[in-house]
């Protein structure tokens, strides 16, 4: 009971630059929540946080990715698969219709700053897929290019500040460049999940080993140094992230297999163990200062990690 308390105090010290206050209060960030089909706020600071009422968006959603940061969503809505730009920044919410996609998406990421954001249209183990990027979703959201992708292969992020993404075929890591093309940077990995590091390299899981991989720069050629391994106690790695603490960069992991977070405090030798009131299965951008979500509504209490404090808090669902 100690170490909650202790961890709210802490995590409202760290939001309170972070919350949108207006006159319902703060607004920690906003997700899509499928069994009402629309997307909600999380209204408060852990502690007395709740999910709010969703927005009125005036068609039921089937799918959405979120960039809280610009109060903006793509999704997926209505019984034709319409792809809409969900956008709510000064209160009114607007949609408009995005050309140029059409089917279910195999994954859709935001960057952090919602500037850019890319989706990916599955290709199954036969036939291709195909990458879709667009530019400044929030002023247009239409189609700035797009490419085609292999059989089997997967989404994994797209980098801080820049195009490039990251995917695997199942074996090998890539860096996808819409201007220049393709490189594969690491080989003969079952890659689970990865991510940009901010100093330009990449973290990277290997689900058959449990083993969690740096690269000093997102490029071929570069070496490959294992930061963390089945010793430290990790079974299944599912979710990695990169975020800035005071004291520099740290790396964190979420375990498929058990309910906690492992964190890499920057220059570390060793990983700290977080408990988990609950079962995380992703680490996705929920605002500017290094604020993730671990989980979505309807998979118990939604889990939320807050990079500066450390600490992994939860908020109460419906």
């Amino acid at each position: 009971m100690r170490y909650a308390a202790v961890g709210f105090w802490l995590f409202g010290m760290t939001l309170t630059g972070l919350a949108d206050e207006g006159l319902q209060g703060p607004v920690t960030g906003y997700v899509f929540d499928s069994r009402q089909a629309t997307i909600r706020p999380i209204e408060g600071l852990p502690g007395s946080a709740r999910l709010g009422a969703g927005l009125e968006v005036g068609q039921a959603l089937a799918a959405c990715e979120v960039s809280s940061p610009e109060r903006l969503a793509l999704c997926r809505a209505g019984e034709q698969g319409t792809w809409l730009m969900v956008a709510w920044a000064g209160g009114a919410v607007r949609t408009w219709e995005v050309a140029g996609l059409a089917g279910a998406a195999e994954k859709i990421l935001f960057r952090a700053d919602g500037r850019r954001a890319v989706v990916h249209f599955g290709s199954g183990e036969e036939a291709n897929g195909r990458l879709v990027w667009l530019r400044d979703p929030a002023t247009n959201g239409t189609v700035s290019t797009s490419q085609e992708t292999g059989p089997g292969w997967q989404l994994l992020a797209i980098e801080p500040e820049g195009d490039r993404v990251l995917m695997t075929n199942g074996r090998d890591l890539w860096v996808v460049d819409p201007s220049i093309g393709s490189q594969r940077v690491a080989s003969g990995l079952s890659v689970s999940a990865a991510v940009f590091s901010r100093e330009g390299g990449v973290y990277f899981a290997d689900k058959e080993t449990g083993e969690i991989w740096k690269l000093p720069r997102a490029e071929m050629g570069s070496e490959a140094i294992r930061v963390m391994t089945p010793a430290d106690g990790v079974a299944k790695p599912v979710a990695v992230a990169a975020c800035e603490a005071a004291d520099g960069e740290q790396v964190v992991m979420v375990d498929g297999t058990a309910a906690h977070v492992e964190v890499l405090r920057p220059h570390g030798q060793r990983w700290e163990s977080l408990p988990v009131w609950g079962q995380p299965n992703r680490m996705a951008t929920l605002g500017r200062d290094g604020l993730y979500l671990l989980n979505q509504p309807g998979q118990g209490p939604l889990l939320l990690f807050d990079c500066a404090a450390r600490a992994v808090f939860f908020v109460p669902v419906d």
